[in-house]
């Protein structure tokens, strides 16, 4: 949703600004039709890989500024996470296993959080961080090698049935 605003912006300002807008216009065609195949393709990896990479920011920026053992553990998790929600193809009858890997590292982040360092101020942002990964690979579309999506599609229109006269 957002980068599709994004790009109405984009577009909008570019067909009022340029006198040349028909070679714009199939070169936006040609550029959104790129960027929409690689994030149906990679959507759900590209989640995991951006909220790994904000707990690694976390990680580094919050408290003391220093890397701890259990703040390590944390980001060898969310990479773990992005690594395996990369990796693990979709099965035509299990959709969800993408989603299934990263809720699962969630949970286990969630969980050394808890019994590594105790709860405090600090960790809620910690285990919002993994939770927010988990539904974020829940909401991006995927696309695997052997051509199972991640959205289901909609059933065919049933067929009309009999007419009965009146």
């Amino acid at each position: 949703m957002a980068a599709e605003l994004v790009f109405r912006t984009i577009h909008v300002a570019i067909v009022e600004v340029s006198p040349s807008v028909g070679r714009r216009d199939r070169f936006d065609a040609r550029w959104r039709c790129g960027v929409e195949a690689f994030f149906g393709r990679y959507g759900k990896a590209i989640a995991a890989i951006a909220f790994a990479a904000l707990t690694a920011l976390y990680a580094t920026s919050s408290g003391d500024g220093v890397v701890d053992p259990d703040e390590w553990i944390a980001i060898a998790i969310a990479a773990a996470s992005a690594v395996g929600v990369y990796v693990v193809p979709l099965a035509p009858q299990y959709r969800w296993t993408k989603t299934a890997v990263a809720a699962l590292l969630a949970g286990l982040q969630v969980l050394a959080t808890v019994i590594l360092g105790g709860v405090d101020a600090n960790e809620w942002l910690l285990i919002a961080i993994a939770i927010g990964q988990a539904l974020g690979v829940a909401a991006a579309p995927a696309t695997s090698d052997n051509g199972v999506t991640s959205r289901v599609r909609p059933a065919p229109p049933a067929a009309p049935g009999p007419v009965t006269g009146t």
